[in-house]
């Protein structure tokens, strides 16, 4: 199972998101689900870096990915960017329940 968990600041931005785990949907390296969720993951660090021209703490690497953003520079495009790519994690979960699990509550202090 694909666990992601997101972490936001006390007054609910999202400041960072960690992926971890495999789905078990097909075999490694023909598997839709995770594949899916490395695209989300991968433009979301992209998009951060590359579009908003912010500094992102990423670590890639095999079944596991976190990118966070420090607390100070999340803004409205930032938080749009994050609220975008959980959009697509929640519709894998619905989609493959089995697969993908969102924890939703990791707070951090601001």
């Amino acid at each position: 199972m694909i666990r992601i968990l997101v972490f936001r600041r006390s007054d609910e931005q999202i400041v960072g998101i960690e992926v971890k785990g495999h789905s078990g949907f097909a075999k490694k390296g023909a598997d839709p689900v995770c594949a899916a969720v490395s695209v989300l993951a991968e433009n979301l660090a992209a998009s951060l870096e590359i579009l908003l021209e912010l500094p992102v703490k990423t670590d890639f690497q095999k079944g596991f990915c976190k990118i966070f953003l420090e607390s100070e520079l999340i803004n409205k495009s930032s938080e749009l960017l994050f609220s975008s790519v959980l959009l697509g994690f929640k519709t894998l979960s619905l989609q493959f329940p089995q697969q993908v699990h969102i924890e939703d509550s990791c707070n951090i202090s601001s």
